[in-house]
């Protein structure tokens, strides 16, 4: 689980079953640097390798998708996506592609991104009333984007055409991830 602090983002290892922190360390980019990153997604590839997106400076400038190493905490960069800050980036159940949606845009655009070159390619932009905080998909495939309005929608890969399933309660979801539970 990816967790924030101030100055540094850091990587917290947390035990399922007390939840407890199991191990932290303080991530770094493998370059020189004049600003400060800003880890805005984690993702899991097929591997179980981490991708991450990170934004320098501010959350206007250009995002890079990077690999991050749990033990070390070092990202190693592989390239500009073309967009400004992204969340959620998470594989299609198959690992076939890389999702990833804008943040801070109205009305977001869903993207695909190269997971060896961060080159990012916008496949539609949604229809959703409200800016984009998290995107996660279901073990079937549907993939669901949690709203700045507390809503969850789900999006039509191809068309980016949402369709509102209710609100979660919660003020803001970010980092989201499904885990598939037996229906009783």
């Amino acid at each position: 689980m990816q967790a924030r602090g101030f100055p540094q983002d850091r990587l917290y290892t947390l035990d399922s079953d007390t939840g407890a922190v199991r191990t932290t360390v303080v991530v770094t980019v493998d370059r020189p640097l004049i600003t400060v990153p800003f880890l805005t997604a984690l993702g899991v590839d097929a591997s179980g390798g981490l991708l991450v997106t990170v934004t320098f400076g501010n959350l206007n400038f250009v995002s890079e998708l990077g690999r991050l190493d749990p033990a070390t905490g070092v990202v190693t960069l592989l390239g500009l996506t073309g967009f400004r800050t992204l969340y959620g980036v998470q594989f299609d159940p198959a690992f076939r592609t890389l999702y990833a949606i804008t943040a801070s845009q109205l009305p977001p655009v869903l993207v695909s991104l190269d997971p060896t070159t961060g080159q990012g390619t916008a496949i539609a932009q949604t229809d959703m009333p409200a800016q984009a905080e998290s995107l996660a998909f279901t073990a079937d495939g549907r993939l669901l984007v949690a709203g700045s309005d507390g809503n969850l929608y789900e999006l039509d890969r191809v068309t980016g055409a949402s369709r509102l399933i209710g609100p979660t309660g919660v003020e803001v979801v970010r980092g989201m991830s499904l885990r598939v539970f037996p229906r009783r």
